[in-house]
């Protein structure tokens, strides 16, 4: 079993590939990511995440127990709107 290193809520904003690396690090092995369109520009940071995801638990908090094989799921902002998989 894993500790989430961080509460849902707090990596919203972060770069999505710091926050991937992070997953990784703590020993996740099933990490995906994909990009959702930029509504507005002036106050969204291309890479920022939008939501992270774990087994379909968007509400997550730090210290929740997983297992090594769930699915992290990590929606971030792009311009370029071509989904991409970690």
């Amino acid at each position: 079993m894993i500790r989430m290193p961080d509460s849902a809520n707090r990596f919203i904003g972060r770069d999505y590939m710091e926050v991937t690396k992070q997953f990784a690090e703590a020993g996740f092995t099933v990490i995906t990511a994909e990009t959702q369109p930029i509504l507005i520009p002036l106050f969204t940071k291309e890479g920022s995440v939008a939501k992270v995801i774990a087994n379909e638990e968007s509400n997550f908090e730090k210290g929740a127990w997983f297992t090594p094989d769930t699915h992290i799921h990590i929606v971030y902002n792009s311009a370029n709107t071509q989904p991409l998989k970690k």
